[in-house]
């Protein structure tokens, strides 16, 4: 089938080589082509493409020996022709592949430094929230510390007051018991 698509017969189209391929492929087989259409699908693809070409290498040596192999239920229609020289390896990128995976590299180290920005900005917020924390905090212990103080001092002054109306309680019951006896 390939070395009937190969051929460049002037004024076949695609469809028509398939067409001639098949017919081939039912004298040398005796039956049709059962997946024309999955045929159709695969043939240009590049996984197809290294199978086939896995597929011929090891074949060729046998089917040079016996052109024609009975067991086989696939026919090479290109023994007689040529290989063509095409590279096993990946396909190379394309051209918006290329930009795709430029863009994305730039953009990641975009991303990567916009984020290195944030996090610098978000520590710089952490340092100085923390430093309002801690002059707040100290502000805070200040206050209550002077009303600690200031505390002390009522309780000290109600003591006083407290000794004081005792002592006048004392020497109000004295004088009682002096106007008594």
């Amino acid at each position: 089938m390939t070395q009937q698509i190969r051929s460049n017969a002037s004024g076949l189209s695609d469809a028509d080589k398939s067409v001639a391929a098949a017919t081939n492929f039912v004298t040398f087989e005796k039956h049709n082509v059962s997946l024309m259409y999955c045929w159709h699908i695969l043939k240009d693809e590049p996984k197809w493409m290294e199978l086939k070409r896995s597929m011929d290498k090891p074949k060729k040596s046998s089917q040079e020996a016996t052109p024609h192999n009975s067991n086989s239920n696939t026919v090479d229609l290109d023994l007689n022709e040529s290989p063509v020289d095409i590279s096993s390896g990946k396909r190379p990128m394309g051209r918006d592949t290329a930009k795709a995976a430029r863009k994305k590299a730039t953009t990641s180290y975009e991303f990567a430094s916009k984020m290195h920005e944030l996090s610098v900005q978000k520590m710089s917020l952490f340092k100085e929230s923390e430093d309002e924390r801690k002059a707040r905090l100290d502000e805070i212990v200040t206050l209550e510390k002077v009303e600690v103080e200031e505390a002390r001092e009522h309780c000290r002054t109600m003591v006083e007051l407290e000794k004081e109306r005792l002592a006048l309680d004392k020497q109000h019951l004295q004088m009682e018991a002096e106007n008594q006896e």
